[in-house]
């Protein structure tokens, strides 16, 4: 099939299905074109895998007769969404995004109206190659997923039009994200993303929605400001705005390292922002009052991958630089503290949105130590980690709809309760932390590449960073399976209320958890490919059904067939016989003793951490700049 063709049914596509869902009368309509569009998004994305890498040009729209290039249209949206800004800047009192606004005005306008540019006629202006795949079956996929179930969740809002539409563009322009070639387009794709997710977090339009949309608003039009900032740089440096381009390191020849090294620490700055890494976590997790599959989408296909995205991107063209060293330190540390902010949470999202920043960290601290091990556990921990990240939200949502409350103390003998449910959500939570799941191979390989680290005192500060990470994850994870887990004898268990729209989506994840483990080999071996200059065909860690490496190897799907039978054979084999179950021992008071777990909200909780952690993520991001002029 015609790449053009099916760059525009990932790209454009989605976005029309949006706009007249939100034309359409009546929830129902609106229902069925939600799930057209899914379906049109899922099944170009499969066709996009089946069709392998393109390079794609697209220079002009012919429309009647006329060629019209597409550069300046992209630049008057540029400037109309930067308007957008600068008017809910405005209208909000949130003047810090009405300053970073114009100040992203400024350099935007300099690059396209004045800045000297060499011609590229004929340049690729979209490259599907299998990072690109990837993600965009990442974006496709497991969004059509989301849109379904939001199908259930929605039902009975008065936005729901504007949520469809804002979600449904926001599928469209990440998938453009990813297959831009030109940074200057990206910048635009970049942007819109902050405008969906600042229309998606003040969905329900109260002060608490509004206060942390502004907040998202200004944390990411301040990457913003970075990344415009650093493609100018790019453009300087490399008389080029094309990655192609860049890769060829034409025009550079004659600059100081510092000069070559930092257009991409403002790159990287801006990937911070979008991922949320400390310091800017705040935005994702107060991102947490917006709708269960904002959330969903955020976390598992769009917003905060764009920024790893983007860094695996830039990972060839700083190999051995300080900046990258420095993007493994602040990816280390985000992936450890985040994760210990995780244990003193008992609001299973916010649980979840530390989650997400800890593992994202992981992954930047995998595209900083930049060797090809490190890099192929970066891209494995993106696809895996959103599978699993993705169930558990749309878990937490049908929880939330059911039972009014998603408070993990609450969740407290859920599988009596909502047995499908707590059993995926279950599996959800396995596989972020426990062999055979991709996440954990994920891991493995990460620590490896950490262990062969360049430098001995950073390695070992690395080592310490995913030790610990490790361990509070499993901490936090563990408990809460427990609690999902544990339940009372005798205690009466009611019909599971069902709402296919909504489990659907979570059954499918479910199994797309254990399908992705027997698929592991072939996705080392069929959709991760690293430049050359890294020496290393991922294809060469998988032996068979085995992945090797230095250290040793495994079989996943061997793994995982070990992990079905300890599971399965206790259940089928062990039968409790009633009689044997007895009320719990209340040390003679005649009442059943509560029981919770523990936080230590009053050692590690927000107001104790943050306050250190914040200061320390700011210093980081100025050892970044200082390690791009060294």
């Amino acid at each position: 099939m015609d790449g053009s063709l099916l760059l525009l049914s990932m790209t454009i596509v989605p976005a029309l299905f949006g706009i007249i869902c939100y034309l359409a009368p009546g929830y129902e309509v609106k229902k069925y074109v939600v799930i057209l569009g899914a379906i049109v998004l899922t099944v170009a994305s499969l066709l996009v895998l089946s069709g392998g890498s393109q390079l794609i040009t697209v220079e002009s729209i012919d429309l009647v007769g006329l060629s019209i290039p597409i550069s300046p249209i992209i630049l008057v949206l540029d400037y109309l969404l930067l308007l957008t800004f600068l008017w809910y800047g405005w209208k909000d009192k949130e003047y810090k995004a009405v300053l970073l606004a114009i100040l992203q005005l400024i350099p935007l306008t300099y690059l396209e109206l004045f800045m000297p540019k060499a011609a590229h006629a004929g340049a690729a202006t979209f490259v599907i190659d299998q990072l690109a795949i990837v993600m965009g079956l990442i974006v496709s996929i497991i969004g059509s997923l989301i849109l379904i179930y939001s199908i259930g969740y929605m039902m009975g809002d008065k936005h729901a039009s504007s949520f469809f539409l804002a979600m449904m563009v926001f599928l469209g322009d990440m998938n453009a994200l990813v297959f831009a070639n030109d940074l200057a387009w990206m910048f635009f794709f970049w942007e819109v993303t902050t405008l969906c997710s600042f229309l998606l977090i003040r969905h329900y339009r109260d002060e608490a929605s509004i206060k942390a949309s502004d907040r998202a608003l200004w944390m990411n039009l301040l990457g913003g400001v970075s990344l415009i900032c650093g493609i100018v740089l790019i453009e300087h440096v490399y008389g080029t705005t094309f990655l192609s381009e860049i890769a060829s390191g034409a025009g550079q020849s004659l600059l100081p390292a510092g000069a070559i090294a930092l257009p991409f620490a403002f790159l990287a700055f801006g990937a911070f922002t979008k991922s949320a890494l400390m310091p800017f976590n705040s935005w994702l997790t107060g991102a947490m009052v917006a709708p269960t599959p904002v959330s969903a989408l955020l976390h598992s296909s769009t917003m905060v991958n764009a920024g790893v995205y983007l860094l695996i991107r830039l990972a060839p063209f700083i190999i051995g630089s300080y900046v990258s060293t420095m993007i493994a330190v602040i990816g280390g540390f985000s992936f450890m503290f985040c994760a210990l902010l995780a244990l003193s949470q008992t609001d299973s999202k916010r649980i979840l949105a530390y989650s997400t920043i800890s593992y994202l960290g992981l992954i930047a601290m995998c595209t900083g130590i930049n060797t090809g091990l490190a890099l192929t556990a970066a891209v494995a921990l993106l696809a895996f980690h959103a599978v699993s990240k993705g169930l558990l939200f749309l878990c937490v949502g049908k929880v939330q709809h059911d039972i009014g409350a998603r408070d993990i103390e609450s969740m407290e003998g859920l599988v009596a309760r909502m047995p499908l449910v707590a059993y995926i959500m279950v599996v959800g939570l396995i596989s972020l932390m426990a062999p055979p799941f991709g996440v954990f191979v994920g891991k493995w390989l990460a620590f490896q590449s950490v262990s062969t680290f360049t430098s001995i005192s950073l390695s070992l500060v690395d080592i310490f960073f995913i030790i610990f990470g490790s361990i509070f994850s499993v901490f936090y994870y563990s408990r809460w399976a427990g609690k999902l887990l544990a339940t009372k004898p005798f205690t009466e268990i009611k019909p599971e209320h069902h709402e296919w729209y909504m489990e659907l989506p979570l059954i499918v994840l479910g199994l797309g958890v254990f399908v992705t483990v027997a698929l592991t080999t072939l996705f080392f071996s069929s959709l991760i490919s690293l430049p050359p200059v890294y020496g290393l065909e991922p294809s060469k860690l998988v032996t068979g059904w085995s992945i090797q490496s230095a250290i040793g190897g495994f079989s996943p799907l061997g793994f995982l067939i070990a992990f079905l039978i300890i599971i399965l054979v206790p259940v089928v084999a062990i039968k409790v016989p009633k009689t044997a179950i007895t009320h719990t021992y209340a040390c003679g008071t005649g009442e059943e003793p509560e029981l919770g777990g523990g936080y230590f909200q009053d050692i590690i909780g927000e107001g104790v951490s943050l306050k250190y952690l914040d200061p320390v993520g700011v210093l980081l991001m100025i050892a970044l700049f200082a390690a791009a002029v060294i």
